[in-house]
């Protein structure tokens, strides 16, 4: 039977670009990766839609406090939400 011995093993090689070149380069990736990623709403948006479900949820309660049913009270608080966010767009804008 025939053995084979390993050869001598190869000396590491440098990175051709250098580490400073690579630092750069994966620096520059990161941030075009994130330059890319844009938000899923705007400020402006999350706002409107924040005072609106708030404004929805202030009305609802005091519906419920009223003495209204519980579904009279989600729909109040659903047709305040609706009525206040183009309102709100329009005065935040």
């Amino acid at each position: 039977m025939v053995t084979s011995q390993p050869g001598p093993t190869p000396a590491h090689t440098p990175d051709p670009t250098g580490p400073e070149l690579a630092a750069s380069a994966s620096a520059s990736a990161s941030a075009s990766a994130s330059a890319e990623a844009s938000p899923l709403l705007s400020v402006h948006s999350a706002l409107v839609l924040l005072i609106g479900v708030l404004l929805g949820v202030l009305v609802g309660g005091l519906t419920y406090l009223d003495g209204n049913s519980s579904v009279a009270s989600v729909l109040a608080g659903a047709v305040a939400t609706g009525a206040a966010v183009p309102v709100l767009h329009r005065l935040i804008g």
